[in-house]
């Protein structure tokens, strides 16, 4: 049975790992521009992080959903079963976005030339 208890560590995680990756990541991409396009980039970032979650959310929620929907349920006794199946296959999802965003990581540039 999927309760409200096993989602907390994962979700825990995922909240500390987003506060520990979010400031120093925009910190850094904040550095690697022109002091006088530091806004724009701010914003970029800003912008990219949302239209990311809303993306993620959508393929998630629709792995979800399609999970549920194909479960077959022939009645609402099968719909706990159902839901924790589809439950498990979206945290995979889940799951593999981290890793190729983790994988993505070592892509970026160890320094950064000002070009100065």
């Amino acid at each position: 049975d999927l309760n409200s208890w096993m989602l907390l560590v994962p979700l825990l995680l995922a909240g500390i790992g987003n506060g520990l990756f979010i400031a120093p990541n925009a910190q850094f991409i904040v550095a690697t521009v022109d002091p006088a396009e530091a806004g724009a980039a701010s914003g970029v970032i800003g912008t990219v992080q949302r239209v990311g979650s809303a993306v993620g959310i959508a393929v998630i929620g629709s792995v979800l959903f399609a999970g549920v929907a194909g479960a077959g349920i022939r009645g609402p006794e099968m719909l706990p079963q159902a839901f924790t199946d589809a439950s498990a296959s979206a945290m995979g999802v889940s799951a593999i976005f981290a890793v190729v965003a983790f994988a993505l990581v070592f892509a970026l540039p160890r320094r950064v030339s000002r070009g100065h």
